[in-house]
């Protein structure tokens, strides 16, 4: 996630603020470079709701009555877990889909995971014939539907992938890590500004 917070950072590095509606709960604020629609985003928020949309695409989380007190940070962090669990799909299903996405690299790690464990103390010919096999049936799989067919496919009297599923070959998506960020960098900068206006008015 390191690498997706300096890409964000460099990615808004001349962006600014337009706070477009701030009555309570209902905002609006528009971020860009000059009106550029070159990585822009938006900030909406209404009673219990907190939509961003933009170059990047468009989450909705719900959690709080003011959204921007759940994700409000002095930091730029963010708790992409949690803060999925948030999302609103559909009838609150499909958050995965929307926010992961699948990971070869991770299937492959979770596939020698799972072999190293499964065939541990077996002679060692029996281990040499099973990886063997799992390299020439599993591990040369390019995408999701071919890897999922070759586990299901796989035969071998002393190896089974039955609980393999319980591990995760997903990650969470460029643009929905991009997106988090983009929530608490908006908001620091919606309370620079609000803060800068409010010194102006006393």
């Amino acid at each position: 996630m390191t690498d997706i917070r300096e890409r964000f950072l460099n990615d808004v590095e001349n962006h600014s603020i337009q706070v477009l509606h701030d009555d309570g709960v209902y905002r609006h604020l528009r971020f860009d470079e000059n009106g550029s629609n070159y990585y822009h985003f938006n900030l909406t928020t209404w009673p219990g709701y907190l939509c961003i949309s933009g170059d990047m695409g468009c989450f909705t989380f719900s959690r709080l009555e003011d959204m921007f007190r759940f994700f409000r940070r002095n930091e730029l962090i963010i708790n992409a877990g949690y803060w999925a669990e948030k999302v609103q799909a559909g009838a609150g299903h499909g958050r995965d889909k929307i926010c992961k996405e699948w990971s070869q690299e991770l299937f492959e790690k979770n596939v020698k995971e799972h072999v190293r464990y499964a065939i541990e103390g077996l002679p060692f010919s029996e281990r040499r014939r099973i990886w063997q096999e799992v390299k020439d049936d599993i591990l040369t799989a390019e995408d999701e539907w071919s890897s999922v067919q070759a586990i299901r496919d796989f035969d071998s009297n002393t190896l089974d992938f039955c609980d393999f599923w319980e591990s995760d070959s997903t990650e969470y998506t460029t643009h929905y890590l991009w997106c988090c960020y983009a929530i608490v960098w908006g908001i620091q900068r919606y309370d620079e500004a609000t803060a800068l206006l409010d010194g102006v008015q006393q």
